[in-house]
């Protein structure tokens, strides 16, 4: 093999190392910032399992006024609507007291949500769910 072959033959080697390290790389980051979690009981993400639905409300406000989050609203028959931004001003309680799931998401996606749902007017489970990856 001549210099120029060697020269070739080894950049061409680094190159597919490189694109190995980056593809794994991006596979890990994947992995390890996944989140798809259900709480029952306890606290989880600012939240108590138990309490009320005012209460959820209050520590939203408290934990996301500063963030942007969105709702679907207004839901058609189907629970679907298009994004709307909540600022969790108290005047905002009132597009979610009536439903028993309010679903937070933290981007205009639906890749990265935070899922209060309610039974009897009690916060009865807490589901985080982020992913930063589209499966096909």
């Amino acid at each position: 093999m001549n210099k120029i072959s060697k020269g070739v033959a080894i950049t061409f080697g680094s190159i597919a190392a490189l694109l190995i390290i980056a593809l794994s790389s991006y596979i890990i980051y994947c992995w390890a910032t996944y989140i798809d979690k259900t709480i029952t009981e306890g606290a989880a993400y600012g939240f108590n399992i138990g309490e009320t639905k005012l209460e959820s409300f209050k520590k939203a406000q408290g934990i996301y006024q500063d963030k942007d989050v969105f709702i679907l609203h207004p839901l058609d028959k189907n629970n679907f609507g298009p994004h709307q931004k909540i600022a969790f001003h108290n005047e905002d309680y009132a597009l979610i007291e009536g439903r028993d799931k309010w679903t937070f998401y933290f981007d205009e996606g639906f890749f990265n949500s935070l899922k209060l749902t309610f039974e009897s007017e009690k916060l009865t489970r807490i589901h985080r769910h982020r992913k930063n990856f589209e499966l096909p």
